[in-house]
This record gives C-alpha cells, sequence and structure tokens, in this order.
C-alpha cells in the first residue's frame, strides 16, 4: 500500500517537472535522508542531496521544528538505512518554527498536565 502511494506521488511529480514543496514537523534526519511528518500524519521521505549533509541539519535543527522542505523527483534509488526506495530528493530546506518544548508536572487531581495553562493552579485553601 505505502509503495502504491509513493508510485503515484511520484508519477503526480513527475508529470509536474518542477520541485514540491512539502511542510511538517522533522521526524528524523540520516545520513543520507529525511523525514518530514505532514499535518495529516503521513511522512515524506526523501533523499539529501550531496549539498546538504545529514550531518549539517542535524545540527541545525530538532525533531518536531516545523520546517519546510523543497524536494525534485529522481530515479528510484534503494536505501539500506530505511529499507525503501527513494523517489525525492531534497533541493531546500528551511524553518518555519522551532518545536516547542513539553514539561509536565502534576495538577491537583494527581493528572498529568503537558501545558501549565492546561491545568488550574490551586488555590491557596486547598494547597
Amino acid at each position: 500500500m505505502l509503495r502504491l502511494i509513493a508510485l503515484s506521488l511520484a508519477a503526480c511529480l513527475l508529470l509536474s517537472g518542477t520541485d514540491t514543496a512539502f511542510s511538517g514537523g522533522l521526524e528524523s534526519v540520516g545520513n543520507e535522508s529525511i523525514a518530514i511528518r505532514l499535518p495529516d500524519r503521513r511522512v515524506i521521505c526523501a533523499r539529501l542531496s550531496p549539498t546538504l549533509p545529514g550531518k549539517a541539519i542535524a545540527a541545525q535543527y530538532r525533531m518536531g521544528d516545523q520546517v519546510e522542505i523543497s524536494a525534485g523527483t529522481i530515479e528510484p534509488i534503494w536505501d539500506k538505512s530505511i529499507s525503501r526506495f527513494q523517489y525525492l530528493e531534497v533541493t531546500a530546506i528551511r524553518l518555519l518554527e522551532r518545536s516547542k518544548p513539553i514539561s509536565g508536572r502534576l495538577s491537583m487531581k494527581g493528572k498529568i498536565c503537558w501545558s501549565v495553562r492546561l491545568c488550574p493552579s490551586p488555590s491557596p485553601a486547598t494547597a
């Protein structure tokens, strides 16, 4: 099923003949590939071009950062590190928004709140 989706995406991109932009959360960066999680939860994997080494991207960006990548189609290349064919190659990447750190704390009733504003502050009478 995933192969069918990847093939149909590659066919659409080949017909357009231009780079396509994807924006989403940075999922992973490898030596030769990058993965972006789109808002609809699909993951776009693309090969990194020689001008965009994985180590440089990993040093500049963090997992969860909102980024936009521009990618062009390439002949399918087998990527052993992720055990799949790559149909896209990244031509550019830019930061849209830094990831926000998650900080949890216990609320009055023992529930974990992941955002300080979601939990009511205990009143002095109940603290």
